[in-house]
């Protein structure tokens, strides 16, 4: 799904957001319940609540589209659904001597966004992404 259709200005349509180690193979869902091929561990991935994926969605709508930079963080995928859809990015950190900067990279569209400050600080601090 495009960014563009992610946001929702009175977000009452349920979603969330995974932070998880690889790509998710094809998703389906089963009576509005997730059914993967080749289901995650539980320690190989991190669930947002309703809200921080509300707030994740609004970063992603801020940033601006930029030419990605840095390395691959250690859990490099972000995906959000959002009713029977889903849209996958790969993270970036570039890292710098006073900051890091965080890149999404849409895994479909090759377009990739660099985080406004808040979703850098979000990312790195509530996440944990390294």
């Amino acid at each position: 799904m495009p960014p563009d259709e992610l946001y929702d200005a009175d977000y009452s349509l349920p979603r969330f957001a995974l932070f998880h180690d690889r790509p998710l193979g094809k998703l389906k869902f089963v009576n509005g319940d997730l059914d993967m091929a080749e289901p995650l561990a539980p320690d190989a991935y991190i669930e947002t609540s309703l809200e921080e994926s509300k707030q994740l969605v609004r970063l992603i709508e801020d940033s601006e589209e930029a030419e990605r930079k840095g390395r691959l963080a250690e859990r490099p995928y972000l995906t959000l659904m959002k009713d029977e859809k889903a849209q996958q990015f790969k993270i970036y950190l570039d890292r710098r001597i006073k900051k890091t900067d965080v890149y999404l990279e849409d895994v479909h569209r090759k377009i990739s966004f660099k985080l406004p400050a808040e979703g850098r600080d979000l990312l790195l601090d509530t996440y944990q992404v390294k």
